[in-house]
């Protein structure tokens, strides 16, 4: 069936040259010894890779000015019109919510807050949000926070289930 019209390709014809010369082996030096090299990936995943990046007492003036003059509402209208893009609702509420919120408590955890947190934990399981809501200046981070440290140091003994209500 080889005629000079229709060409039988095989599967071989299919494969592209640059995948047949690319070596991916690892690097040797001298002693074709393998080079260790260090990962490419970021150690720290939550830090931004660029400096640049990093939130600056400028951030901080602008996301609070908002707030005074708009409430804390509205967070990707602010990252649109403000952050030009730069940075997205959801980081914007973060970094007023656990960062710059004059209403958060500083304050040492007392023996009182942790049983409650504790009681409320056991009672909406961990929704960080609504046990926050319900402890006066705390926001979601610190609670979540607090809460896997006792568990973390066993100062808190919590079963598994949740009580049957």
């Amino acid at each position: 069936m080889n005629n000079s019209k229709h060409k039988e390709y095989s599967s071989l014809d299919r494969i592209s040259i640059p995948n047949l010369v690319t070596d991916n082996s690892p690097p040797l030096d001298d002693n074709n010894n393998v080079i260790a090299q260090v990962p490419t990936s970021n150690a720290y995943p939550s830090r931004p890779k660029d400096p640049s990046k990093r939130w600056t007492l400028e951030d901080d003036e602008k996301v609070l000015n908002w707030v005074n003059k708009y409430g804390a509402r509205k967070w990707s209208e602010l990252s649109r019109v403000v952050f030009h893009g730069e940075r997205n609702g959801a980081q914007l509420r973060g970094r007023f919510s656990d960062v710059l919120n004059p209403l958060r408590a500083l304050k040492e955890w007392s023996c009182e807050e942790d049983q409650e947190l504790l009681r409320i934990q056991m009672e909406v399981g961990n929704k960080w949000r609504l046990i926050a809501d319900r402890m006066k200046g705390r926001c979601s981070n610190d609670v979540k926070n607090r809460f896997r440290l006792l568990i973390r140091n066993g100062t808190a003994h919590i079963p598994h289930n949740k009580p049957s209500q």
